[in-house]
């Protein structure tokens, strides 16, 4: 049997994790000697990453670390409301997300039509590597700066686009429409203040109403801190009571 030895003398956090449990550092390093090996069978290791590496100038090993980071941190993706999601702002969150039906049946979210997968599609490493290329492959060619600016501040431009068919195609549609209805012509756009500003502000709602008021839907969950409700389908946030 070939053994794999190396120094952890300027690894901290690993070093600190095999003296408080040595079990769990085992496995944990096994599933990255697992990874590895299966990056190496596909050629994205050593090829891709180490000609990307050279190009720009860095170690392979932070390119590897971000794309780690920028899948797993919560709050890197967003520090206001990470505290309050959790797992919940991960990619690949939505597939642990349920709901509980009136008969007590547990339901999942419809995570296979949202990453457009097949509708057999099962969870395992190659359904949660499909959803991450998914992802990148999209938002490759999106101008984040462009679309943070509309979504956050220019809400004229949100209520123009309410009548364009393609953007009543948008899972936030609802959310967007139910605004103007409810608060006039440009508040369409509007997130929440405080640390819940990645739902849109749809108002107050009854602490009894199970269905999203915007688009009817039972998909209606407590922030973690219990001042807000938002509807996982279209990303309505309420307020549990009235704020004047």
């Amino acid at each position: 049997m070939s053994m794999l030895q190396f120094n952890i003398e300027n690894k901290q956090h690993l070093r600190n994790l095999i003296r408080k449990n040595p079990e769990q550092a085992r496995a944990f390093l096994r599933m990255w000697v697992d990874a590895a090996d299966n990056l190496i069978g596909t050629g994205i290791l050593p090829g891709l990453i180490d000609e990307t590496a050279q190009q720009v100038g860095i170690d392979p090993s932070d390119i590897l670390a971000g794309i780690i980071s920028g899948c797993l941190n919560e709050q890197f993706i967003n520090e206001q409301i990470a505290p309050i999601l959790g797992k919940e702002l991960l990619p690949i969150g939505i597939l642990t997300l349920k709901d509980t039906a009136p008969n007590g049946e547990e339901l999942y979210f419809n995570w296979r039509k949202w990453y457009h997968l097949e509708k057999r599609a099962t969870i395992n490493a190659d359904t949660i590597s499909r959803i991450i290329g998914n992802i990148m492959k999209y938002a490759r060619f999106l101008d984040f700066d462009k679309l943070s600016e509309a979504l956050e501040s220019n809400q004229l431009i949100a209520f123009k686009a309410l009548e364009n068919e393609q953007v009543k195609l948008l899972p936030f549609y609802p959310a967007l429409r139910y605004q103007k209805d409810l608060f006039g012509e440009f508040s369409a756009g509007r997130f929440m203040t405080e640390r819940n500003a990645g739902f849109f502000d749809c108002g107050f709602i009854e602490p009894s109403e199970t269905h999203c008021p915007a688009c009817g839907r039972r998909d209606l969950q407590k922030t973690k801190d219990n001042k807000h409700v938002y509807c996982r389908a279209c990303n309505a946030g309420y307020y549990p009571q009235k704020v004047e």
